[in-house]
């Protein structure tokens, strides 16, 4: 969420435009959403921003223009059909970005258990930060699904291949410690 008021004189920048200036330096997931424009900051009487005098959010975004294009497949489906519970929308298009609907990492956790759970397949939540978009996602995780493991399911193999070298390397060490012995 950001605050803004112009400087002493201007007027504040429209919110759009601030919010593409934005985009040109922060990643989708760092961008305001809602950016409410004041007259001015509500000051507490020692001239510090009183956060609790800062107006109330209403509706958690303006109407976004958004993809209208539906979900074409189940996977693209259910993905659209967790957003709509997750997030304050109503219809979730193939095209619609997470962030730009409203979504944050706090609830790209919720959205991470409940798609791990209606897919069965387990997958990192950095997959849902390195796509975005419902169509995206889909493919991601379709790809994930023929054949290619998920990076959490490496890292596993990799975690145990690691262990079993150790065990391997230690029980070398202890045998030829009880031979000497």
């Amino acid at each position: 969420v950001a605050y803004v008021t112009g400087r002493a004189g201007e007027r504040a920048p429209e919110p759009e435009a601030l919010r593409a200036a934005l985009a040109r330096s922060l990643p989708a997931a760092m961008l305001p959403w809602p950016i409410r424009v004041l007259d001015a900051m509500p000051l507490s009487p020692n001239g510090k921003l009183d956060r609790g005098a800062l107006p109330a959010l209403g509706e958690p975004r303006e109407a976004p223009a958004r993809s209208a294009a539906p979900p074409r497949t189940e996977l693209e489906r259910t993905i659209a059909t967790i957003w709509q519970e997750v997030l304050p929308v109503g219809q979730v298009g193939v095209d619609d970005n997470f962030f730009d609907l409203g979504g944050h990492s706090l609830l790209l956790t919720r959205v991470h258990h409940r798609l791990r759970e209606a897919t069965q397949q387990a997958f990192p939540m950095l997959l849902l930060f390195q796509h975005p978009t419902v169509a995206s996602l889909a493919a991601a995780l379709s790809g994930a699904a023929d054949g290619a493991p998920p990076e959490s399911e490496r890292g596993r193999e990799r975690a145990r291949v690691a262990r079993d070298r150790r065990a391997e390397l230690f029980a070398r060490r202890r045998g030829g410690r009880e031979t000497a012995e």
